[in-house]
């Protein structure tokens, strides 16, 4: 019997954008769940997963937390290999675009002068235009199980390759293990 894993979504943008980054991830990546079940119902949304995570698997997030050490080297040296044969000069699009570009219009700070941020953001041609490659586009270590299989597709794409860098140093080792659920 196929355990699985079902991944719900609040609209059909985002079950969307899930669909179309795992289907673009899956080309370059081995470690990616099969898909058991696609629904689309009125507002329901979801999809069945291959469960990838069972005991004594789980996310990176419970490994960290509890101080264990996990070999993941198998997982970086793809992503490594899978960079470095793709990269190229490009636009971002799927987390890059999602995560960052999208959320600039939305800062809400007393401190931050919201028009100098994104003035000056926009003048900054390599924040949307880089070396870009093939990602899942959200790598970090709840994406992540101890197994190297990649969760969670909605940022798959051509990312840039500092944005995965940068959300992988930032979200695992300083703020995801601390803020994250318990």
């Amino acid at each position: 019997m196929i355990t699985k894993y079902t991944k719900n979504f609040e609209s059909h943008e985002t079950y969307t954008r899930e669909l179309s980054g795992y289907e673009f991830v899956k080309d370059y990546f081995e470690n990616v769940p099969q898909i058991i079940e696609i629904n689309s119902r009125k507002d329901i949304y979801s999809i069945d997963f291959v469960r990838v995570d069972i005991p004594p698997i789980t996310i990176l997030t419970k490994v960290l937390d509890q101080n264990f050490y996990t070999d993941l080297s198998k997982l970086f040296s793809e992503f490594a290999i899978c960079s470095n044969n793709n990269l190229k000069i490009g636009s971002a699009e799927g987390g890059t675009k999602l995560f960052y570009l999208d959320r600039i219009g939305r800062i809400n700070s007393k401190l931050l002068d919201k028009d100098l941020v994104v003035k000056t953001l926009d003048s900054i041609r390599c924040f949307d235009h880089g070396y870009v490659v093939p990602s899942q586009g959200d790598f970090h270590e709840r994406n992540i199980s101890t197994n190297g299989y990649l969760l969670d597709f909605e940022g798959g794409g051509w990312n840039l390759l500092s944005t995965d860098i940068a959300t992988f140093l930032w979200h695992s080792l300083f703020v995801g293990n601390y803020f994250g659920p318990k």
